[in-house]
């Protein structure tokens, strides 16, 4: 829903922004990592940080701050729903049920 700016999805507030990965646009309330271009490869994994040279530019050390952001939600949701088992798998109700709550 977020992908096709379905009206139905709410937005954070302002100054608010969802993390996403580059599946997402890069638009207001999305905060995608940059992208490769034909002329500029811009790392963005982990592992490329890890065992490669430090960030080369301002693109690269947004990316490998966005990649560690995201793994630290990874590992707070895996313990999350280690320990709340209805995190797991969770009932899925429409968009009509989840405003009405």
């Amino acid at each position: 829903m977020a992908r096709e700016s379905d009206p139905e999805f709410s937005l954070p507030p302002m100054e608010k922004y969802y993390v996403v990965d580059s599946d997402y646009p890069n638009r207001q309330g999305f905060l995608a990592p940059y992208k490769s271009s034909r002329n500029n490869v811009v790392r963005y994994h982990m592992s490329q940080f890890n065992y490669g040279h430090p960030p080369r530019n301002k693109e690269e050390l947004f990316n490998r701050y966005h990649a560690s952001l995201r793994s630290v939600i990874k590992s707070t949701f895996r313990v999350w729903k280690k320990k709340w088992r209805i995190l797991f798998d969770f009932p899925r109700y429409s968009i009509d049920i989840q405003k009405w709550v």
